[in-house]
Protein backbone atom coordinates (compact mmCIF):
# COMPACT_ATOMS: atom_id res chain seq x y z
CA UNK A 1 0.00 0.00 0.00
CA UNK A 2 1.81 3.57 -1.09
CA UNK A 3 2.00 6.18 1.04
CA UNK A 4 -0.72 8.58 1.86
CA UNK A 5 -3.15 5.77 -0.04
CA UNK A 6 -6.22 5.23 2.55
CA UNK A 7 -8.48 1.81 2.85
CA UNK A 8 -11.70 2.19 4.31
CA UNK A 9 -12.36 -0.54 6.35
CA UNK A 10 -14.20 -3.30 4.15
CA UNK A 11 -18.02 -3.96 5.31
CA UNK A 12 -20.74 -6.64 3.44
CA UNK A 13 -23.84 -5.57 2.01
CA UNK A 14 -26.17 -6.74 5.65
CA UNK A 15 -22.84 -4.83 7.51
CA UNK A 16 -23.58 -1.77 4.85
CA UNK A 17 -27.12 -1.48 5.40
CA UNK A 18 -26.88 -1.97 9.21
CA UNK A 19 -24.45 1.25 9.26
CA UNK A 20 -27.23 3.33 7.20
CA UNK A 21 -30.54 2.27 7.77
CA UNK A 22 -31.70 4.67 10.65
CA UNK A 23 -32.93 3.66 14.26
CA UNK A 24 -35.20 6.49 14.82
CA UNK A 25 -36.63 9.70 13.27
CA UNK A 26 -33.68 11.61 15.00
CA UNK A 27 -31.15 9.08 12.58
CA UNK A 28 -33.38 10.13 9.66
CA UNK A 29 -33.23 14.08 10.34
CA UNK A 30 -29.46 13.96 10.55
CA UNK A 31 -28.53 11.93 7.31
CA UNK A 32 -30.73 13.99 5.27
CA UNK A 33 -29.95 16.81 6.58
CA UNK A 34 -26.70 16.79 6.42
CA UNK A 35 -26.61 15.08 2.98
CA UNK A 36 -29.63 17.04 1.10
CA UNK A 37 -28.94 20.25 3.55
CA UNK A 38 -32.43 20.48 4.66
CA UNK A 39 -33.92 22.17 7.96
CA UNK A 40 -35.59 19.99 10.33
CA UNK A 41 -38.57 21.20 9.41
CA UNK A 42 -38.64 20.14 5.90
CA UNK A 43 -37.49 16.94 6.72
CA UNK A 44 -40.22 16.68 8.96
CA UNK A 45 -42.84 18.02 6.73
CA UNK A 46 -42.08 14.75 4.36
CA UNK A 47 -44.37 12.01 4.62
CA UNK A 48 -42.43 8.91 6.28
CA UNK A 49 -42.20 6.69 3.28
CA UNK A 50 -40.87 9.79 1.16
CA UNK A 51 -38.33 10.16 3.98
CA UNK A 52 -37.00 6.39 3.76
CA UNK A 53 -37.20 6.44 -0.04
CA UNK A 54 -34.44 9.27 0.18
CA UNK A 55 -32.46 7.12 2.84
CA UNK A 56 -32.89 4.08 0.82
CA UNK A 57 -31.32 6.32 -1.95
CA UNK A 58 -28.50 6.88 -0.13
CA UNK A 59 -27.77 3.33 0.69
CA UNK A 60 -27.56 2.48 -2.58
CA UNK A 61 -25.41 5.06 -3.49
CA UNK A 62 -22.94 3.94 -0.87
CA UNK A 63 -23.43 0.29 -1.96
CA UNK A 64 -22.24 1.20 -5.43
CA UNK A 65 -19.23 3.38 -4.26
CA UNK A 66 -18.22 0.23 -1.52
CA UNK A 67 -18.13 -1.84 -5.15
CA UNK A 68 -16.24 1.13 -6.45
CA UNK A 69 -14.08 1.07 -4.19
CA UNK A 70 -13.35 -2.80 -3.85
CA UNK A 71 -12.69 -2.51 -7.56
CA UNK A 72 -9.80 -0.26 -6.58
CA UNK A 73 -8.37 -2.18 -4.01
CA UNK A 74 -8.40 -5.46 -6.47
CA UNK A 75 -6.22 -3.05 -8.67
CA UNK A 76 -3.94 -2.24 -5.96
CA UNK A 77 -3.65 -5.80 -4.45
CA UNK A 78 -3.50 -7.41 -7.90
CA UNK A 79 -7.45 -8.79 -7.47
CA UNK A 80 -6.35 -10.63 -4.25
CA UNK A 81 -7.98 -7.59 -2.03
CA UNK A 82 -6.27 -5.78 1.44
CA UNK A 83 -4.79 -8.12 3.63
CA UNK A 84 -6.71 -11.48 2.21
Amino acid sequence: MGAGFFAPPHYTGIELLARFIPADIYEEIHILAQKYHWSREEILSLPNWERRLYIQKLIRDAERLERELEKEREKFSGGKGFGR
